[in-house]
């Protein structure tokens, strides 16, 4: 479905640029982050799975999929864009350096919160 809706917005998008609307291209930009949040949801679960102490820093796959996408600003910039952002980037080992011992902490523990989610019985 996410893959759906973002061959839409992509449709949508093409569509606003060729018309040249203004206003459809405003509702294609929030169309784009909504995407993107919802994308970024589906990535920040299969991190969590894949995360832990013994997780590959350098993963080949993860820089390869998502490396560039790791290392972009959200736009528009959102506290909570920024946040799920940085919380991918500690989940891939490559925001050490760029977080406080307190963002550390609550980091590992919304970590340890998906791990205890996906243990229990369905």
């Amino acid at each position: 479905m996410v893959s759906d809706l973002s061959n839409i917005a992509k449709r949508y998008e093409g569509i606003a640029e060729r018309l040249g609307l203004d206003e459809l291209a405003a509702v294609n930009a929030d169309l784009d982050v909504l995407v993107d949040r919802i994308l970024r949801s589906w990535v920040i679960s299969q991190l969590e799975m894949k995360a832990g102490a013994d997780r590959d820093k350098n993963d080949f796959l993860v820089e390869m999929l998502i490396g560039d996408y790791l290392d972009r600003k959200p736009v528009p910039a959102d506290k909570s864009d920024e946040l799920d952002l940085l919380y991918m980037r500690w989940l891939t080992g490559r925001a050490s350096d760029e977080i406080s011992p307190q963002v550390e902490h609550q980091f590992a523990t919304r970590w340890q919160q998906a791990k205890n989610k996906e243990k229990k019985p369905r």
